[in-house]
């Protein structure tokens, strides 16, 4: 704590006040004087802490003292601490973000949490950031259904039918496309064999840094989204 105090990088308003005391104080008022602080590591038995203890507690409920009987430093508005006003405004976006996902407001976040539970979290932005930004990309569309396959395509008039082109049996879905459709058995099983786990879990396909490279090769080796996927 001592070495926070009286360190020069910090930006802190009190601190900055302490320091500029101290220095008037030194300079001015009792020449030769130095000037030293120490830490006390709690306020128990020390008055001047127990009665800062108890201001501290009724500051942070609300309460104030009258404008008049404080300091003349301290009747001004404190500026505020960059640091802690990012940190403040980074939680506020936080906060917001998970409430949006947490709503009905998109289609796209039911079906990325059904993917990924852990949604929203930091876990996605950190397998996009160990892997090339094409495949992040291609990750992104694939969680989200916004994937040019006919079931995405049909919605918006794109395509004449949402059916897999492939089989003709059920809708182009990323599900069907990645784990059922009988035309890419053979990449699908290649994919299984290299990467069990990825045999029965579209989360798992979707969300694991280890099946990243797996379920690359699989669509290299399908073909479907060419416009996508470059080998």
């Amino acid at each position: 704590m001592m070495t926070y105090v009286n360190s020069k990088r910090h930006k802190n308003a009190w601190l900055s006040h302490i320091r500029s005391e101290a220095r008037f104080v030194d300079s001015r008022s009792h020449p030769g004087l130095a000037v030293t602080t120490t830490w006390v590591p709690a306020h128990v038995g020390v008055p001047g802490n127990e009665l800062a203890d108890v201001a501290a507690k009724e500051a942070a409920r609300g309460l104030s003292s009258d404008t008049q009987d404080l300091p003349v430093y301290l009747r001004n508005e404190i500026a505020a601490s960059p640091a802690a006003a990012k940190q403040a405004f980074k939680d506020a976006q936080r906060d917001l973000w998970r409430q949006r996902w947490g709503g009905e407001l998109s289609s796209s976040a039911a079906r990325v949490r059904a993917i990924d539970e852990s949604t929203p979290s930091n876990t996605f932005h950190k397998l996009a950031q160990t892997v090339p930004r094409r495949h992040a990309t291609l990750l992104i569309q694939l969680r989200t259904g916004h994937i040019p396959l006919n079931a995405y395509l049909h919605r918006f008039g794109h395509a004449e039918s949402a059916n897999c082109p492939a089989c003709d049996q059920r809708a182009e879905t990323v599900e069907h496309y990645l784990m059922h459709c009988p035309v890419y058995e053979q990449e699908r099983q290649r994919r299984n064999i290299a990467f069990p786990a990825s045999a029965n879990s579209l989360s798992t396909l979707l969300s694991s840094k280890e099946a990243v490279r797996h379920l690359i090769a699989y669509i290299r080796e399908t073909g479907r989204l060419p416009l996508l996927y470059h080998a």
